[in-house]
C-alpha cells in the first residue's frame, strides 16, 4: 500500500507595500497595525472618529445605515486607500462602518498624530491630498452613472 504526504501549505505574512511603508515612515508612535479576518471590523457607525486607517493589504466595504434599516454599500476600497478620513476635518462620530471583505492588514493612525504628519511633511501632506482627490472623482463619477445610466 502506498501512502502520501500530505502537502504543507504555509502560512504567508502579507508583504509590506513598499510606498506605502514608505510614505507612512516617519510616523512612529500614534501608528499601530491591524490584522483583520474576513468579515472583521474596522469601524462602526456611530463610533468616535479618532483615527484615520490606511489599507495595507485586502479590501475593506465601507456601508452605511439609514434611519430606516436601509443598508447601502458607499465604497468597496483596496490597498494603498485611505479610510475614515473625515475625523481629520472635524468629523466626530462615524457616519458609516469599515468591514473587511477579506483577510486584510491595515495601519491605523491616531487623529492628532496624522495631523502633525501632515503639517511637518510635505511630500506626505501632497501624496495624501492627491489621493483623496482622486477618490473625489471616482466617486463623482460613479453617482453621475448612477444617475443617468440606472437600470
Amino acid at each position: 500500500m502506498k501512502t502520501t504526504k500530505a502537502k504543507k501549505s504555509a502560512v504567508r505574512e502579507p508583504s509590506v507595500d513598499p510606498y506605502l511603508q514608505n510614505l507612512l515612515k516617519n510616523i512612529v508612535d500614534g501608528k499601530t497595525m491591524l490584522r483583520l479576518q474576513k468579515d472583521g471590523t474596522v469601524f462602526s457607525q456611530g463610533e468616535t472618529a479618532d483615527a484615520i486607517y490606511f489599507i495595507q493589504t485586502g479590501k475593506v466595504k465601507i456601508t452605511v445605515v439609514s434611519a430606516a434599516g436601509k443598508e447601502a454599500v458607499l465604497a468597496m476600497l483596496g490597498p494603498r486607500s485611505s479610510i475614515g478620513e473625515g475625523c481629520l476635518v472635524g468629523q466626530t462620530l462615524r457616519i458609516g462602518t469599515a468591514t473587511a471583505i477579506q483577510p486584510s492588514t491595515l495601519f491605523r493612525i491616531e487623529r492628532l498624530t496624522m495631523l502633525r504628519a501632515l503639517h511637518a511633511e510635505p511630500e506626505l501632506s501632497e501624496k495624501f491630498t492627491a489621493t483623496l482627490l482622486s477618490r473625489n472623482i471616482d466617486l463623482e463619477e460613479d453617482l453621475c452613472d448612477q444617475l443617468f445610466n440606472h437600470s
